[in-house]
């Protein structure tokens, strides 16, 4: 779900952050969490990510590669309500990234670089969530 940080609706007052504009989130109406899939169109080095709000232990990110194989699995940790983390990735040849959360939360600011045919990074590109 999109969900505006700057104007929070629906009983996730936690998630106002007046500078994070729109993020992708699991609502409070997710109260045991889910998964929020990226399938990338170009397999992409991923460096960061910054999630809000992550309450419950148990979140995590995990990579995988065109075979479906995975890459890396990275523990998210629970900083609490309202709190914004910046996670670190680092991770090369990603073509999935599932962004799992014990309960509600956000992801927004994902960082990635698409890599060419020959896996030579291209140009880098900083995704915030917008909408039209």
């Amino acid at each position: 779900m999109i969900f505006d940080t700057a104007n929070p609706t629906g009983g996730d007052w936690d998630l106002g952050f007046h500078d994070q504009g729109n993020t992708i989130i699991i609502s409070e109406d997710n109260a045991h969490g889910g998964t929020i899939t990226f399938d990338f169109d170009t397999v992409s080095d991923v460096t960061s990510l910054t999630v809000l709000d992550v309450e419950e232990e148990g979140g995590s990110i995990d990579l995988y590669d065109l075979d479906g194989e995975l890459i890396d699995s990275i523990a998210i940790p629970a900083a609490g309500n309202n709190a914004s983390q910046d996670i670190d990735i680092n991770a090369s040849g990603v073509a999935q990234m599932q962004v799992t959360l014990a309960g509600s939360g956000a992801v927004e600011d994902l960082c990635s670089t698409p890599l060419t045919a020959g896996m030579r990074p291209a140009a880098s590109t900083t995704l915030p969530v917008t909408t039209s």
